[in-house]
């Protein structure tokens, strides 16, 4: 008994540990450019789009639904937006270049 335990404990530290793991992984790929993603941040309350971009996006995930999301304005300054509520909704999609053959032609996968 006094072995499982701990094996218990260790193991939902790290299985909640999981997606955070995941999303560093993603914003630190993205944050050296080699990750654009197309991010929409949907307020379910009011039924609308609160905001919208296409590139590198950093995801800082607060607690209690906040969130923080870094990103480069047209001019490469980095800007912040900072979102509070557990109304929110936060789509990431990753942006994957087509695949090309080996002729350069582009690929249709299926």
């Amino acid at each position: 008994m006094k072995k499982i335990l701990p094996l218990a404990f260790c193991a939902a530290l790290l299985c909640g540990c999981g997606n955070d793991w995941e999303i560093t992984k993603k914003n630190f790929k993205s944050d050296f450019g080699d990750l654009p993603r197309h991010v929409i941040v949907y307020d379910s309350w009011a039924n609308k789009v609160l905001w919208e971009y296409t590139g590198d996006v950093y995801l800082r995930n607060g607690r209690n639904g906040n969130y923080s999301l870094l990103y480069r304005d047209d001019d490469g300054r980095v800007r912040k937006n900072d979102y509070v509520g557990n109304h929110l909704c936060i789509s990431l999609e990753e942006i994957v270049p087509p695949r090309r053959g080996l002729d350069g032609t582009q690929r249709i996968s299926r």
